[in-house]
């Protein structure tokens, strides 16, 4: 159920090649996008019809925790995708899924290998920045955490990266894509500077947040680039 409190939007782009009523529900933290915001990115990018209700922090602290673990998510967190009359939860599942529909994964095993190998490389890099972001770990210590995250993922680029970029499947950009893109804008909108010993992913994220859709969207809510 949506509650009358929530912030309900609407992206409708021109093209959308899933036709479903989507509904993307996360915490209302914008500018900030959180795993939440790599759907929304990801969605975005990808011209995929959807709304998006947002819960306020106080009122996710309160009562919707307790309302979504035991109802859509047992898990008890967020994102929570409604698609027509299926619940979809884990960020990076459902962009698995909808990639899939799209038809952009499932297709090549070696392609798909090398999305998931670095887009699973940024799960604990987004958890470590969560901390970071809400003060539950010193600054300090998240830039050790970080040099460590941007090193692996910079060098899983190398690895696999396709000729000529700027994305990972070079001009064909995935989820992986959104995942690295989403994180960076995060950082940037958290004042962490930009690492001049990153260049493939800081290509990336410059042309990721610049696709048609993405670049609107950031335009509007603080764009996340380092020019910024």
């Amino acid at each position: 159920q949506l509650r009358s409190t929530q912030l309900v939007q609407v992206y409708n782009p021109v093209m959308s090649e899933i036709s479903n009523k989507i509904v993307l529900k996360y915490l209302a933290i914008l500018p900030l996008g959180g795993r939440g915001g790599v759907v929304r990115l990801f969605m975005l990018s990808q011209g995929i019809r959807f709304e998006e209700t947002l819960v306020p922090m106080d009122q996710w602290a309160a009562t919707v925790k307790k309302e979504v673990t035991g109802s859509d998510n047992p898990a008890g967190h967020l994102p929570i995708l409604y698609l027509d009359d299926k619940i979809m939860t884990e960020h990076h599942s459902i962009m698995r899924y909808l990639s899939r529909r799209k038809g952009i994964y499932g297709t090549d095993v070696d392609e798909d290998f090398a999305v998931d190998s670095v887009a699973e490389c940024t799960k604990e890099w987004r958890a470590d920045w969560v901390d970071f972001a809400f003060k539950r770990i010193t600054p300090e210590d998240y830039a050790v955490k970080r040099a460590h995250y941007t090193n692996m993922v910079e060098k899983l680029l190398e690895r696999f990266q396709k000729e000529g970029g700027p994305f990972l499947l070079g001009a064909k950009h995935s989820f992986a894509d959104a995942c690295i893109a989403s994180q960076m804008r995060d950082e940037a909108l958290t004042q962490l500077p930009v690492q001049d010993s990153t260049p493939r992913m800081n290509a990336l994220w410059k042309a990721y947040l610049n696709l048609p859709g993405a670049a609107e969207w950031c335009k509007e809510h603080g764009s996340g680039l380092p020019s910024e």
